[in-house]
This record gives C-alpha cells, sequence and structure tokens, in this order.
C-alpha cells in the first residue's frame, strides 16, 4: 500500500497548490549534507538517490505510512527537477487502485515520454542501488 492509497481528487488539487510550500519546508526539515545539495540539478538526483538508498534498503520500506512525509517530499522534488528539465506538468488518475498507488506523475512533455511517476522511480532506484538511477533516467528522456 502506498502512502497516496486514499488521494482523492481534491486532496491532489491540494497538493500541487502546496508544491511550494512543502518543497521549501521538506528541503528545510533534512539533517546533515543531503540539504546542502539539492538544488534542483540533474547532478542533485544522485544525492537523493545516496540518501534513499542509506534510508531505506528495500522498496517496500518507503511504503510506511509514517515515513509518508519523507517520502513525498521526496517525490515532490524528483518530480520537480524533472520537470524543469523536460518540461510537462502534474497529474493523476483516479480510475484504478494501482494506479492510485503510484501517486502524481508528470505529463505533457517535450519529449515522448507520456507518464513519469516520481514514486515509481523511488523504488525502481532502491532497487537497483546503483547511486545513478534517477540521474540516468532524466539524462535518458532528456536526449529523446
Amino acid at each position: 500500500m502506498s502512502i497516496y492509497n486514499n488521494f482523492s481528487e481534491k486532496d491532489f488539487e491540494y497538493w500541487i497548490f502546496q508544491m511550494d510550500d512543502k518543497l521549501v519546508s521538506f528541503i528545510s526539515s533534512l539533517y546533515g549534507d543531503i540539504k546542502t545539495h539539492l538544488d534542483y540539478s540533474i547532478e542533485s538526483l544522485k544525492n537523493v538517490e545516496e540518501w534513499l538508498i542509506n534510508t531505506y534498503k528495500t522498496p517496500e520500506a518507503i511504503d510506511a505510512m509514517h515515513r509518508a512525509i519523507t517520502v513525498d517530499g521526496f517525490c515532490r522534488y524528483i518530480g520537480e527537477v524533472f520537470r524543469k528539465k523536460i518540461g510537462g506538468h502534474w497529474d493523476m488518475s483516479f480510475q484504478n487502485e494501482r494506479i492510485i498507488e503510484a501517486g502524481p506523475f508528470l505529463t505533457g512533455f517535450k519529449t515522448n515520454e507520456t507518464k513519469i511517476h516520481p514514486y515509481e522511480l523511488m523504488k525502481k532506484a532502491l532497487q537497483e542501488k546503483s547511486g545513478n538511477f534517477l540521474k540516468s533516467q532524466l539524462q535518458s528522456i532528456s536526449e529523446k
């Protein structure tokens, strides 16, 4: 079960409305070096991924509700880094449970990509543990 399981359309609208404030609050709440490396650059995705790998040992670990604020903060951050580089906008589908669990996604790009789910990217980064997955995904998409 994901942190986005019970999201409604109204929740999503509020989620978008709060984007900037939530990101500022999230970044300022982090401790250690990670805070100083979150500058919305492609390189910063390596720092995010390193932090995630060191903090959450498995992809399933990010599903715990007591981690929701941190996981949502990183989803927002990752999504905004992608959005700033390749364009697009946030959206969310409420048609089936599987799509709702994947949370808000980016769509409407300059590239041929259709949807990017930051929550799913986080899980894949934790599964691969390469430390370069998020950055390489963005580079691959932006080169299309």
